[in-house]
Parts: structure tokens; sequence; C-alpha cells
């Protein structure tokens, strides 16, 4: 069989080291997997959702028909609600009769959503159309990762659809490659840590942001949450979190020799971690912390070898968790995301998920750091099980794949 041509829609040339993980991990699998030689063509998100970007319209079209035998919908965050999305309630939003124009096998890979409780979802109606389009045609195939994006989506629609299918994040599968890393201490116990700043005002909201959002609903969302970023109550409550996890790195450097790197996986993230720094005290500040640099979505191998070759990863992204136990490393997730919390579940490490507002956050943090480092070969291997266990659900899914473009070609 000769080759196949992807048109990948997918967030390149991105500040967000996570990105790199999905497309890389994405195009490892089809590769190994389809038997075929295949060649991505990269087409940024970005093109068409930044602020005076391109519409989804006739030429997108064109352009698929004309360049491409495939068009993959890459494995992004592509149900968020906004405003914007007013042809298919969601960020892949070309117009419904645009489809029937296209002449090739479309796929959506493992995408996954990011919508916060009580935040409106915006045409969740056109989406719901979309869906049910969706299921009339044998040449789609609708994937979503295994994070409890396929269980929302249910819910949202009030109906499930038997075109969804849940596969595993293929950020698992993230290929890397072997570099010097200066982070890294060869005499001490390496521990990545991704803090996530990422919507604030949703991620660390509490009693009384949900109170607004209740009676308040009906405001322009955006206008609300640029208003509530002025409350003080989130900010209370993030200083409440990075104090807990401080207080917790703190007992647990005591006992063992710890070298801190602080991953960021996006600007989002700068701010918070110079506020964690600060709630540490002085000596393991100045010693026992060093920084990664924030690098965008071409080096994802550089640095997810840094993942790797680390002892243990504390991760409040996803796109830190989910790369660290491909790669076999152990993960503690501090979960502000439901998706977090259900990835873990699922893969059957729901023990090494703790929940950020947990008022022994400190105490769990120290016990599964020392259960970690105490038991890491034998949580290695149970860790590689599950990841070549989730590598067959995947596997399986892209045989779906196979079957759907040997019939097209």
């Amino acid at each position: 069989m000769g080759s196949l041509r992807f048109l990948h829609l997918a967030n390149y040339h991105s500040d967000n080291i996570g990105n790199g993980a999905l497309i890389a991990g994405t195009e490892r699998v089809l590769r190994e997997d389809l038997g075929r030689e295949l060649t991505f063509i990269p087409e940024p998100w970005a093109d068409y959702t930044a602020l005076g970007a391109k519409p989804f319209d006739a030429a997108f079209v064109e352009r698929v028909n004309r360049e491409a035998d495939v068009l993959l919908v890459g494995a992004a965050v592509t149900l968020d609600g906004r405003a914007q999305y007013g042809h298919t309630g969601m960020r892949f939003n070309l117009p419904l009769p645009l489809w029937e124009r296209i002449d090739k096998p479309i796929i959506f890979y493992a995408i996954s959503h990011r919508h916060w409780p009580l935040q409106t979802y915006h045409h969740a109606h056109r989406l719901a159309e979309t869906l049910r389009y969706v299921e009339s045609r044998p040449h789609i195939l609708f994937s979503v990762r295994h994070d409890g994006t396929k269980e929302w989506l249910e819910g949202l629609l009030g109906f499930a659809s038997p075109k969804v299918a849940a596969i595993p994040d293929p950020a698992l599968f993230v290929p890397t490659e072997e570099a010097w890393h200066p982070e890294l201490r060869e005499d001490a116990i390496n521990v990545v840590i991704s803090l996530n700043n990422e919507d604030p005002v949703y991620r660390y909201g509490g009693p009384m942001q949900r109170l607004a959002w209740r009676g308040l609903g009906f405001l322009d969302q955006m206008l609300l949450t640029r208003a509530w970023r002025h409350f003080p109550e989130w900010r209370w409550r993030r200083r409440r979190f990075l104090t807990a996890l401080a207080q917790a790195l703190t007992q647990v450097a005591r006992d063992w020799d710890l070298n801190l790197i602080l991953c960021p996986h996006s600007t989002d993230d700068l701010a918070i971690m110079e506020e964690f720094i600060r709630r540490l005290p002085p000596r393991l500040a100045m010693y026992q912390v060093t920084c990664a640099g924030l690098l965008p979505e071409s080096r994802s191998a550089y640095v997810y070898d840094l993942y790797r070759r680390a002892d243990l990863a504390l991760s409040m992204r996803i796109h830190s968790m989910s790369p660290a136990l491909g790669l076999s490393t152990p993960v503690i997730t501090l979960d502000s995301d439901t998706r977090m919390t259900q990835f873990m579940k699922t893969a059957g490490l729901g023990d090494f998920a703790l929940q950020i507002f947990d008022p022994d956050l400190p105490a769990k943090v120290q016990h599964l750091m020392k259960f970690i480092l105490t038991n890491k070969k034998e949580l290695k291997k149970k860790i590689q099980k599950i990841c070549t266990n989730m590598r067959q659900q995947t596997k399986a899914f892209n045989q779906n794949v196979a079957s759907l473009l040997n019939v097209a070609t």
C-alpha cells in the first residue's frame, strides 16, 4: 500500500509543551499501527482560533481535498464551549453543510474538553447536531480521551452516542531523545514539579465563586470572570494550596536529599512558580530548587526526556501526568481538574491522585512521596504494565482507523 497524507489539525507552534506530547504521541502510534508510510501536514489550530484568524470555510475544504488523504483533528482541547463556535459548538467550527464537501475520511483523535462547573457551554445544541451528523457518516471516526470526556459529553448533551470512542491519551506515548539536562543531580532525588495557573478563577474558585456564578450566570461570563479576578477568595485558596505543598516538601526534604525541578509547561505557569518558591524555607529554595526552560512544542522530545530521567513527578498538569506515566516515572497528581482524577482512576492509580484543597494534603503528599521512593522499582513495573495495556487499547482503536482508510483508499 502507498503512503498516506494526513492534514493534522493540532496545536503546532504552541508555547505549551504538552501540545508537543499530544502531536508526537499521536503521530507515533499511527505510524506504528497502520503499517504504511505516513506524511503529516501540520495545520496549526491557532490559524483558525486566534484573534483575527481565518475561518473554517470552503477554502479549508478545498485544501483538505487537494492536499490530503485524511483530515486528522488532533488530540487537543476541542470541546470548550466558546461563544465564537456558533456552527458546531466546538473548536472545529466548520459549518455542517461544508462537511458534506470533504471527500476524505475525517478522524477526531482523542480530543478532550475543558469546561468548569457552572461555566456556560455556548451552542451546546449545535454540538448535539454535529454529533448526530457524525453518527450518520461512516467515513468519520470520533474519539475522545479516556479522561471522563465521554461521560461529560453525555451529561452535557443528554444522550449517549455509540459513535464516541474513549481512548488513552496519546501523550502517554511521547517519544524522547536522550540528552544532557543540567537541572538533574545524580546525587539527589530528582522531583519534577508542574504547577498550573490556567483559568485561575475557576481552578481555585471556592464557595463564593460558585454562589456568584449561580446568581449571576445570566451575565456575560467573560466579563464576570474578569471582574472576579479582583475578588480575593480564589487567590487566598491558591496560596493555601501552595503553602500546603511547600510544607509537605519541606518535611520530605528532612529525610531525603531532594532536587526540586520546576517545569513550566506554558507562560501561565511562571507566576505560580514564583509564588510557590516564596513559600519554601530559604535554604531549600536557594540550594534545592532549579527550573527547566520554557520551550515550544517542537522541543517535546527533549523536555520529556527530563521526565523520563526523574525519580518522581508532582503534576498539576495533564501533560505532566500522562507522559510521565508513559515513560514509567511515578506520578502524584495534584488535582484541580476532574479530568486528571478520572484518568488516574481509569488507569488503576487512583490512590496517587490528590485533591489540592484536601485539608490533609501535606500529610498525604509526604506519605505518597515516601512510599514511591521506597518502592520505586515495584511501582515502575506496575506502571509499565498499565501503560502496556493502554497501548493495546490504542492499537485496537487504530485498527478501526486502518479499516476506514483501507476502504477509503
